[in-house]
C-alpha cells in the first residue's frame, strides 16, 4: 500500500475519528510539551511534522534570532496534511488556509512548573518573565481562537508525562472538547501577582 492510500484512512482514537486528510496544529507557550507530544502522535497516526522554527531557519527567515513572521505563512502549506507545531504556528497560516486546519491544538501549563522548566532552560530572568506572562495572560490561547476559531481547543499538560498528554491531544483533535485553564485566576488568589509579573515597573 503506497504513503498516500495509507493516509486517506481515517485514524481512529477511542471511538473518534481523527482525519488524516487535513492539519492540526500543535502550539502553546515554550516547555508546555509542544515537540515531545507532537512527536508520539505524528508516530501513531503517521502525520508528518512540520516544525515551524526549523523550517524558518532553512528557509533563512530568522533575523538576529527572531522568527520574521510576515513570511511565515510562505513556507507553511496547511493544504498538504500534517502536524504545524511551534509557538507562532497562528501566524504560518493565512486567514484563507484556515479551513484546512480541522484542530488547533494550544497546550497549557501551570506557571509554576514552567518556572522551573524555564529555570533549568536557564532562561534570562526577562525572557522567564515574558513567557510566563504570556501563559497566565492567555497569549498564545488567545492568538490561536484570533487565527483558526471553533477549531481551536486548549489542553492542560500540568504533571503528565508525554505519553499521557499526548492521548489528550489526540482525543482533542479527534473531537474532544476544550479544558478550562485560568491561570490568571489561581496567581491572583494566590497573591502571587509579583512573582511573575514586574509589577513597580
Amino acid at each position: 500500500m503506497g504513503a498516500a492510500a495509507k493516509a486517506a484512512k481515517p485514524f481512529i482514537f477511542r471511538t473518534r475519528t481523527i482525519i488524516l486528510q487535513m492539519s492540526y496544529v500543535i502550539t502553546g507557550s515554550p516547555g508546555t510539551g509542544k515537540h515531545s507530544i507532537a512527536g508520539i502522535v505524528s508516530g501513531r497516526t503517521g502525520l508528518p511534522i512540520i516544525d515551524i522554527n526549523r523550517a524558518a531557519a532553512k528557509a533563512g527567515i530568522v533575523r538576529d534570532g527572531e522568527v520574521d513572521t510576515g513570511l511565515l505563512p510562505r513556507i507553511v502549506d496547511a493544504r498538504r496534511p500534517s502536524i504545524i507545531l511551534g509557538h507562532l504556528a497562528p501566524h504560518a497560516v493565512l486567514p484563507e488556509m484556515a479551513r484546512f486546519i480541522k484542530r488547533a491544538v494550544v497546550l497549557r501549563r501551570s506557571p509554576y512548573e514552567l518556572e522551573s522548566v524555564y529555570e533549568s532552560r536557564r532562561y534570562p530572568r526577562r525572557k522567564a518573565l515574558d513567557n510566563l506572562g504570556a501563559e497566565i495572560l492567555d497569549v498564545v490561547y488567545a492568538e490561536a481562537v484570533d487565527a483558526f476559531g471553533d477549531a481551536t481547543v486548549q489542553v492542560d499538560t500540568t504533571g503528565g508525562s508525554p505519553a499521557h498528554n499526548a492521548g489528550k491531544v489526540m482525543r482533542a483533535m479527534a473531537g474532544g472538547t476544550s479544558g478550562s485553564v485560568d491561570w490568571l485566576g489561581t496567581v491572583q488568589a494566590r497573591g502571587q501577582m509579583g512573582r511573575f509579573f514586574e509589577l513597580n515597573k
